[in-house]
């Protein structure tokens, strides 16, 4: 009887050993070095970037990187399919005029982090206020921004496992637009989730 028992005990041991070590396998995330890096022979676009090593330093310094995502950044204006002038968070960009949507601003000026490009994202993940900085071989420096909005291709990805961030620009159907088209592979660091 003791011989019975001492071996379930052990074969208990074992299945409790191969299970914790088949879920430190399936369940460890897959870590993502949190460190930026300017590319020096990035691809220049119209894109108004953030250059400078300096303010790249004191950025780190200053604001700890919170996440740190790989995704897809788009670019949209506020006269997009759909728009409306204004952000989901309330934020008016353009005003109609003459039928027409005039950009307002593509900026917002947070009080901690200064002016920021305005952002689209899905708001699950990333809610309004969030503050990320986005870098990649594709970006000169780095794009500073802060999610205002949300649209449903945004939505559509993150419920497909995937990341895309539209940048705003003066309007969709600027040269801006297509040059910077679709950018894959950005490195995303939040900086700041909203609420």
């Amino acid at each position: 009887m003791k011989n019975i028992t001492a071996n379930m005990l052990k074969c208990i041991s074992l299945v409790v050993v191969m299970i914790c070590a088949l879920s430190s396998v399936f369940i460890t995330p897959n870590f993502e070095s949190s460190s930026s890096v300017i590319n020096v022979n990035s691809i220049y676009s119209l894109v108004p970037y953030r250059d400078t090593l300096v303010n790249e330093v004191s950025l780190v310094g200053e604001y700890p990187i919170i996440d740190t995502f790989v995704g897809t950044v788009t670019a949209y204006g506020p006269d997009c399919v759909g728009c409306i002038g204004i952000t989901s968070s309330g934020y008016k960009v353009a005003e109609k005029v003459n039928g027409v949507y005039k950009t307002i601003t593509t900026t917002y000026v947070d009080d901690e982090f200064g002016e920021l490009r305005i952002l689209a994202a899905a708001n699950t993940k990333f809610p309004i206020g969030t503050v990320m900085r986005m870098s990649g071989a594709n970006i000169d420096g780095y794009i500073l921004g802060i999610v205002l909005d949300t649209g449903s291709a945004m939505r559509q990805a993150w419920s497909r496992g995937e990341i895309l961030i539209d940048l705003m620009f003066e309007t969709e159907h600027s040269d801006d637009v297509y040059i910077f088209g679709r950018r894959r592979n950005v490195t995303m660091e939040i900086l700041r989730y909203g609420r």
